[in-house]
């Protein structure tokens, strides 16, 4: 009887949970390099969907990820200090920023500590003394 309920509580704990509140963050350089967050969001989307997540909001920046004063990246956070959402989900680490490990890994603890998750399509890679992404 144990064992069955084990592998029942295993079988709900991988199915992807629903009433689940995320947003997506989507960021280019600049908009003249053939660059799009349209395929971004369209990748993010399809995701959440899979998930069974509600899209709260999509925020998307048109501009260099090297500094954090970006209008959307400052309402994403805003919003997540206030519980807004429960998950960030972008597409790449460096899509999110561009500062350096440090900077990022502080943007990311800062969801943590509002208690807001986050998930990057793209495996995060990371490599000691040079930006997380070329």
């Amino acid at each position: 009887m144990a064992t069955q309920q084990t592998v029942s509580q295993s079988i709900e704990q991988s199915k992807p949970r629903k009433n689940i509140r995320c947003c997506l963050y989507a960021r280019v350089s600049t908009r003249d390099k053939g660059q799009e967050v349209e395929n971004q969001l369209r990748q993010l989307r399809e995701f959440a969907a899979l998930q069974g997540w509600t899209v709260y909001h999509e925020y998307v920046d048109h501009e260099t990820g090297k500094n954090d004063d970006r209008a959307e990246f400052q309402a994403m956070f805003r919003d997540a200090s206030q519980r807004k959402f429960d998950v960030l989900l972008f597409w790449a680490l460096d899509r999110l920023s561009r500062e350096g490990v440090l900077e990022t890994l502080q943007h990311l603890n800062r969801l943590t500590s509002y208690g807001v998750g986050y998930r990057s399509l793209r495996p995060i890679q990371t490599s000691a003394g040079f930006p997380l992404c070329p």
